[in-house]
C-alpha cells in the first residue's frame, strides 16, 4: 500500500487465472467506504465454514482484489495485518487471504463470480450457486459459461488435474514459451501404484485416443 502511494485505487489478480473479457466495468467498481470489492469465496462458506471460524459475516477469495488504497491507508490496515499474525500464528495456513477477511471485518463490496470465478464452483449445483451468490439461474448459466475470469483455485490444477476450465488453460499453453514443456496429470501416476499394469495401459491409450481426438476436432 505504501509502495503504491501514488495510487487510490489498483486491482490485483493471482497467477493462477486466465482473464477472457474486458476488465474496465471491473476496476470502475464504486468502492464508496470500502477497502475491497470481492467475490465470496463458496467452498470456504458452504464446505468449510471459515467465517464462522473467524467470527465473520462472509468470507472472499482473496484471488481477485479491488483494492482501495486511499482507504486502507487511511486505516492504518497494514499494521493491522501485521498485529494479527503476531497474534494469530494460524492466520499464516491461509496466507494473506484470512488476515485479509479478518482486518477488513466484512467492509468490502461483493463482485459478481464472473471476475473470479473458482474451479471449486464445480462442487456445488447451479441452483446452489445461484441461491449463494444472489443472482437468477440464467445469469449463473451465462457466468458458467464464460467468466470473465477464470480462478484455477485449489491444489488442482490443469496442468496436472483433469479440472474444468482445463481446455481453455491449454489453449494458451499451447501458443506460450514452455508449449514443449511435458505434461503429465498426477491421476495417473496415482493409478499406477494400485491397478495392474495392463488396465493402466488401456487407460493410457483410450485417454490419448481421446485427446487426439479433440486436437483434430479444434
Amino acid at each position: 500500500m505504501n509502495i503504491l502511494s501514488n495510487y487510490d485505487k489498483v486491482l490485483y489478480i493471482d497467477s493462477d487465472t486466465i482473464i477472457q473479457g474486458d476488465l474496465t466495468e471491473l476496476f470502475n467498481t464504486n468502492l464508496k467506504d470500502t477497502y475491497a470489492a470481492v467475490v465470496k469465496d463458496t467452498a470456504a462458506i458452504l464446505t468449510l465454514n471459515w467465517h464462522k471460524k473467524l467470527n465473520l459475516k462472509n468470507y472472499f477469495n482473496a484471488g481477485v482484489l479491488l483494492l482501495n488504497l486511499k482507504k486502507l491507508r487511511e486505516d492504518n490496515i497494514h499494521e493491522k495485518f501485521v498485529e494479527s499474525i503476531n497474534e494469530r500464528e494460524d492466520l499464516a495456513l491461509s496466507l494473506d487471504q484470512h488476515t485479509q477477511n479478518i482486518c477488513y471485518r466484512d467492509n468490502v463490496t461483493f463482485l459478481s463470480p464472473k471476475y473470479n470465478y473458482m474451479i471449486t464452483n464445480s462442487k456445488f449445483s447451479l441452483k446452489k450457486l445461484a441461491l449463494f451468490f444472489d443472482i437468477d439461474i440464467g445469469e449463473m448459466k451465462n457466468i458458467i459459461k464464460f467468466p470473465i475470469i477464470i480462478h484455477y483455485s485449489g491444489w488442482l490444477k490443469p496442468y496436472n488435474y483433469f479440472v474444468p476450465y482445463r481446455k481453455v488453460w491449454h489453449k494458451y499453453f499451447d501458443i506460450s514459451p514452455c508449449k514443449s514443456t511435458p505434461i503429465r496429470y498426477k491421476f495417473i501416476a496415482e493409478l499406477r501404484k494400485t491397478l495392474p499394469h495392463c488396465i493402466l495401459r488401456k487407460i493410457k491409450q483410450t485417454i490419448l485416443s481421446f485427446l487426439k481426438i479433440k486436437k483434430s476436432e479444434n
